[in-house]
């Protein structure tokens, strides 16, 4: 497996997932407004226009999200994906962002700096996510920030994943290969990231949630998935929580 390789998982993944992709992400009402809150705080001292970079945007989502958090702002959004189907339906549905298809090695051309650049959910299907994440640091204007969040914390996710083999939930061998780090190696270390981020001379702030996992579990328990789901908000120990936030500052 490489970098080139997962790419083009994702692209064969993504072909058929695209049009229900859009659907489905609005039924995560607890990353939602987990993603809210966390925007408003990043941006609540940057003054004039942001220009906010989504790298892995799909079909928008994150945008979409900076755009209804972050009414009082000026924004100038960008966003870039490795599959045309979802940068297709992204255009569709923001018009007036700058959307770009790229290979997934190499980020766009862009002959600007951003002070706000978001990684939503995108690092786990990288092989190797660090020259993509050295390639953002680049591109981050004087006190700019990055958001790596929505991604397995592998203290915990291996121990679902075993789980869920237990119970014969099997993924798919196209969903193992898109979605590597969640399957195939459990997660991310959110202290590699984290050095990698500091050796670049970036402040880092680390943090854990169950946002997205609460939202599983309301999806796919009926009646009572939301009381259910309600305890695991509170936690916030990297031994209890299945994805991590990054927050790191230039």
């Amino acid at each position: 497996m490489d970098n080139q390789k997962s790419v083009e998982s994702n692209r064969i993944y993504y072909l058929e997932k695209a049009r229900d992709y859009n659907f489905n992400s609005r039924a995560y009402t607890n990353f939602l407004s987990y993603f809210s809150r966390l925007l408003k705080k990043v941006s609540k001292n940057k003054a004039g226009s942001i220009r906010f970079l989504d790298i892995g945007t799909g079909t928008g989502y994150a945008i979409g999200i900076a755009q209804d958090s972050l009414k009082d702002k000026k924004l100038e959004l960008f966003g870039c994906d490795v599959s045309e189907d979802m940068i297709k339906i992204a255009k569709k549905t923001y018009p007036g962002a700058d959307l770009r298809l790229f290979e997934g090695i190499e980020l766009p051309k862009y002959n600007i700096y951003f002070d706000l650049i978001v990684f939503c959910a995108t690092l786990h299907h990288i092989f190797d996510p660090l020259p993509i994440l050295g390639q953002a640091v680049n591109l981050l204007s004087e006190n700019g920030t990055i958001i790596i969040t929505q991604e397995p914390n592998s203290i915990v996710n291996r121990y679902l994943q075993k789980f869920l083999k237990l119970i014969k939930r099997y993924p798919s061998v196209e969903t193992e290969l898109a979605e590597y780090h969640q399957y195939i190696t459990f997660g991310l270390s959110p202290k590699k990231i984290a050095s990698f981020l500091k050796e670049k001379g970036l402040s880092v702030e680390l943090s854990y949630t169950n946002a997205t996992f609460a939202d599983e579990v309301s999806k796919n328990i009926p009646f009572w998935g939301n009381i259910i789901s309600k305890p695991f908000l509170l936690l916030k120990s990297k031994f209890l929580c299945l994805s991590f936030t990054i927050v790191a500052k230039k």
